[in-house]
């Protein structure tokens, strides 16, 4: 990238998604085809370390939890159940069945069950 292209490039975090990618395929379609296999490898490389880090974040939040003072993590087991009963409570039967459905193609389609 030539330096004029650095200094008009916009930080992501002053960007919305649409104009991020926008600027990804302006500088995409500036890259010789020669090279596209390489950013494409940069591109997965990127994905995965993502990915890891967001499994990591998970499990460490699993861990702090599981290092809380039992007490601490009874109530919250007992304020995670006390909304899952409100939400038994308040809903209406339609609005249950068809959260249900989309819950169910969705476990169903990416081959995770509980």
């Amino acid at each position: 990238m030539s330096e004029p292209d650095l200094n008009n490039t916009i930080l992501a975090t002053e960007i919305d998604s649409t104009e991020a990618l926008e600027q990804i395929s302006t500088l995409v379609a500036k890259i010789p085809q020669a090279y596209l296999p390489k950013l494409l490898q940069m591109i997965r490389l990127f994905r995965e370390i993502v990915v890891v880090e967001q499994e990591s974040s998970a499990y460490a939040k699993l861990i702090a939890f599981s290092q809380l003072p039992q007490e601490e993590r009874v109530k919250r087991n007992q304020a995670a159940i006390a909304l899952l009963n409100s939400w038994v409570e308040e809903g209406d039967e339609q609005e249950q069945t068809e959260t249900w459905e989309i819950l169910d193609q969705a476990l169903n389609e990416s081959g995770v069950s509980i």
